[in-house]
């Protein structure tokens, strides 16, 4: 049966004018040739794939997406020098470029290749991660006056070295839902996050030095300058990494923040330096989790704030050091301070007008925890704990000293306080150099061997006054020598409460005031008090 020709004529029709489905290209500028250019400046441009910069061969070649209304969106990947080196993107002017990943210097023959997103409503948006140098090295993003880059996880240096993100301008912000990692395979060194001139960075968790990874840095500088996340880690198996908060810019942490996070984790700086610097942490601030030799640095009136401060948190914990330095330099803690928790040979050094504030401080907390040390020197240098302070509470060979005019204040002063805190050490030297306890003040609470010694015009003051306070304290020591050296008790101080063989020595014009003088408080209890010149 024929059929009729409208019929036929219909579906000739149709046939003619249906859009034919085909798979979608991939845009290449620069497949295997250099200096090649497109700039794409109105509509809406659809691939598979972008590659600016595809082979060994294609070098220097630049693709730039301009204007407003301007989409270049691809379903699957983008590609600034997958292996070729020197190529170029720039998205301007209100243009959006759109991928699911993105790479930058994809291989490792791939090199200084770069993009900039600049102006208001600028926008490059991966749904997946943004690879700044994924195995190339010597990448950068500049993100500037008002663009945007938004993405799942950002990484800077995924396997490649020395690649450079710039977040620079007000307006200029890079989001990422999840991590952004800076340095993140071994060997993946020398890259650089810098956030300045007011310019934002969002992250989930930030890690600088993600695996064995060295020389990493970050950099917030500029007042309105703002990096946060939920948790910062710098160093968190990687060395040498470096995090930089200066000029007014601020780091806020919603959760914690750790320079020197596993065993690995050794020799990672922070600095935080200049008026209205400011590293915030809602929870707890680890300087030294289970790294070695990790130092903080608050300078030139910067601040660093946190819930619980813990320097040398454990065992392995070792040598980690931080320096609060400068008139209005300031590290405050809601809660305790903790200089050598678990590990040992750790510092506070607090100088030149810098000022400390917690909770309960303790030097050398557990029994592990040994040669700790804290420094408080100088005219109005200051570590104020409101609850009570510790030197060698179960640890043994942890010394505090307070000099050239320092002051540490606190609640009651526990010096040895249990029967494991042993040959633990309390200075006071110098002209206004100050320990004021609101209660009591004991040397050698529980333990033996530990001593306080007040010299060159070094003034102590407390409500009580003891050394060797409990059953099995013993030879525990106080030395006040020199004429201003003075250790002034509100109420009763006593050589011997319950422990036996403690001493007390005035010498050369020291001087001990309280309400009663006792040695040798009760039956067991034995403490000697030397009056004369010492040496």
């Amino acid at each position: 049966m024929t059929r009729p020709l409208t019929f036929c004529a219909a579906l000739c029709a149709a046939l003619l004018f249906t859009p034919l489905v085909r798979a979608q290209t991939d845009l290449y500028v620069g497949s295997n040739t250099p200096a090649n250019t497109l700039d794409l400046t109105n509509g809406t441009n659809a691939y598979a794939n972008t590659y600016v910069g595809f082979t060994v061969d294609a070098s220097n070649n630049a693709l730039g997406v301009y204007n407003a209304g301007t989409l270049l969106t691809n379903t699957s990947d983008l590609f600034v020098g997958d292996r070729g080196s020197g190529n170029a993107m720039t998205v301007a002017d209100g243009a959006v470029v759109a991928a699911v990943t993105s790479y930058m210097g994809s291989w490792a023959v791939s090199s200084n290749n770069s993009v900039l997103v600049t102006g208001t409503n600028s926008m490059w948006q991966n749904s997946s991660v943004l690879h700044v140098g994924y195995s190339g090295n010597g990448n950068r993003l500049v993100i500037s006056n008002g663009g945007t880059a938004l993405n799942a996880i950002g990484s800077i240096g995924t396997f490649g070295s020395d690649n450079i993100v710039e977040v620079t301008g007000a307006g200029s912000l890079w989001t990422n839902s999840g991590d952004l990692r800076l340095g993140y395979e071994d060997n993946a060194n020398g890259n650089q996050l810098v956030v300045s001139n007011g310019g934002t960075v969002a992250a989930n968790r930030l890690w600088v030095g993600y695996w064995e990874s060295l020389s990493n840095s970050l950099v917030v500088t500029g007042t309105n300058s703002l990096l946060q996340a939920s948790n910062v880690v710098v160093g968190r198996a990687g060395s040498g990494n470096q995090l930089v908060v200066s000029d007014g810019g601020t780091l806020a942490s919603a959760q914690y923040g750790v320079l020197g996070q596993l065993f690995s984790s050794s020799n990672n700086v922070a600095l935080v330096t200049g008026a209205g610097s400011l590293w915030t942490n809602a929870l707890d601030l680890f300087i030294g989790g289970q790294g070695s030799g990790n130092r903080l640095t608050v300078s030139n009136a910067g601040t660093v704030a946190n819930a619980a401060g813990v320097v040398g948190s454990s065992s392995i914990g070792n040598g980690n050091e931080v320096v609060v330095t400068g008139t209005n330099s300031f590290w405050t803690n809601a809660l305790d301070l903790t200089i050598g928790n678990s590990g040992s040979s750790n510092s506070m050094t607090v100088s030149n007008g810098g000022m400390v504030a917690s909770g309960l401080g303790y030097i050398g907390n557990t029994n592990t925890a040994s040669n700790n040390s804290v420094l408080v020197t100088g005219t109005n240098s200051l570590w104020t704990n409101t609850g009570n302070l510790y030197v060698g509470n179960f640890g043994s060979g942890n010394n505090l000293v307070i000099s050239n005019g320092g002051t540490v204040a606190g609640g009651n002063g526990y010096f040895g306080y249990t029967s494991t805190a042993s040959n633990n050490t309390v200075l006071v030297t110098g002209t206004s150099s100050t320990l004021t306890s609101s209660g009591r003040l004991d040397v050698g609470s529980g333990g033996s061997g530990n001593s306080m010694t007040i010299v060159e015009e070094g003034l102590v003051a407390a409500t009580d006054g003891y050394i060797g306070a409990s059953f099995g304290s013993s030879n525990n020591t106080v030395l006040i020598s020199g004429a201003g050296s003075r250790w002034t008790n509100s109420g009763e101080f006593i050589v011997g409460l319950r422990g036996t063989g403690n001493t007390l020595t005035l010498a050369d014009g020291g001087a001990l005031a309280a309400s009663n003088i006792i040695v040798a408080s009760v039956a067991g209890s034995s403490g000697t008090l030397n009056i004369g010149r010492f040496g």
